[in-house]
């Protein structure tokens, strides 16, 4: 994942400067939704390619080999260097958008500790 964000820092609430928090939170939670989407783009269009280029080794299998039982097909393609290769990117889309949605939702937790902050602060108030 060519991603650097700082999880921590972009999680971290400064309680005596709840209004700035309040205005740096949305622009925090829009990067990483909009990473989160091009992951899952990612991921979708890795999966995508993985099983077209599969689907093309079965044929080509099957088409040279017709006596070739479906395991020894099988077997063929799950040693198949290239399919391995986009099996790997497949898995590593995956790793970096399940790592997004994890950090999306600790920024759901941010957003409910700030309204509890917020409905504190104001009721310190009255």
């Amino acid at each position: 994942m060519g991603i650097k964000l700082d999880i921590l820092s972009d999680n971290t609430i400064d309680c005596s400067r709840l209004k700035e928090e309040f205005a740096k939170f949305p622009v925090i939670f829009y990067r990483y939704m909009e990473l989160k989407v091009n992951a899952e783009d990612e991921y979708e269009r890795a999966k995508a390619t993985w099983k077209e280029f599969r689907s093309l080794k079965y044929k080509e299998l099957k088409g040279n080999n017709g006596k070739m039982t479906e395991k020894n097909m099988e077997a063929e393609l799950d040693s198949h260097s290239e399919l391995n290769v986009l099996n790997q990117r497949v898995l590593e889309a995956k790793r970096d958008l399940e790592t997004l949605k994890a950090y999306v939702e600790s920024l759901r937790a941010k957003k409910d500790m700030l309204i509890q902050l917020g409905a504190d602060a104001r009721q310190e108030r009255l």
